[in-house]
């Protein structure tokens, strides 16, 4: 990648992140064949790897390519899911998964979001999208966690409040993605509606199929049986593929645009 300028992102970085990519579609299918246990540890292990390339990147570009404070931000996003990740797996061992959620690591996976919103505000120009985006976004975000609410009831208020807190941040990033015309850049965008539909996976998998046990997909020679919470264990894989494309985005966004770098 190369701008008008000269200005370039080593080809290792490049062509890393796609091989970061290509291992996260292919770690995805492995939740039929690996053991659980072994699966879920190997993709937070993943997990907290990626976010420190993509931590690494960011700085790399912030200091090497353009200083944009969208790098700082961004450097900023995946090092608190770092380490929101890694407290995440380590508490869901010493309590048990059941009770994992809600910890303080949410403050990380919900800062994520948060910080994205606000470094596509600063960083993207305004386009004239409209303001039904944003409205029509919220509505839609807000109606699943409603419709959860309308089912079981409202029996831990707290897990539910953080669910449409994660809803409602998730549905404000597409909008803001929207009005801001991210959807241009086609890497950036698939990364952000990736990285917000795995948020939304993992608040429905902790909220409603913590005790369902029903097997979703059954037994065989060749794979074992998942449960819906057992099989949403694949959040991971979307989440490390939604980060690969986002940093990829970012790249490609910032050696594309015409525009003059804008110092922090």
């Amino acid at each position: 990648m190369q701008d008008e300028n000269g200005a370039s992102v080593p080809q290792t970085i490049i062509w890393g992140l796609y091989v970061v990519v290509i291992l996260a579609v292919f770690f995805f299918f492995l939740i039929f064949l690996v053991p659980l246990p072994t699966y879920r540890l190997v993709g937070h292990c993943f997990e907290v790897c990626v976010s420190l390339i993509c931590v690494a990147s960011s700085v790399y570009a912030y200091t090497k390519l353009s200083r944009r404070a969208i790098f700082l931000l961004a450097a900023f996003a995946f090092g608190g899911y770092a380490l929101a990740t890694t407290f995440w797996y380590l508490f869901s061992i010493a309590v048990g998964r059941s009770f994992v959620y809600i910890s303080i690591a949410e403050l990380g996976f919900l800062g994520f979001l948060l910080i994205f919103i606000a470094a596509i505000t600063v960083e993207f120009p305004l386009e004239n999208t409209g303001v039904w985006w944003t409205i029509s976004c919220i509505v839609i975000s807000l109606a699943i966690p409603l419709l959860v609410f309308w089912d079981t009831g409202t029996s831990q208020p707290v897990h539910d409040i953080i669910l449409a807190v994660r809803f409602l941040l998730a549905g404000l990033l597409i909008a803001v993605s929207i009005s801001h015309g991210v959807y241009k850049y086609s890497l950036l965008w698939t990364g952000i509606c990736l990285r917000c539909i795995a948020g939304m996976l993992y608040g429905i998998r902790e909220t409603i199929f913590t005790t369902y046990s029903i097997p979703l997909f059954s037994s065989t020679p060749a794979s074992q049986a998942l449960s819906a919470y057992d099989f949403l264990s694949v959040i991971g894989p979307l989440v490390i593929l939604s980060f690969a494309l986002i940093q990829l985005g970012l790249f490609q966004y910032i050696l594309l645009s015409k525009s003059p770098p804008v110092a922090a």
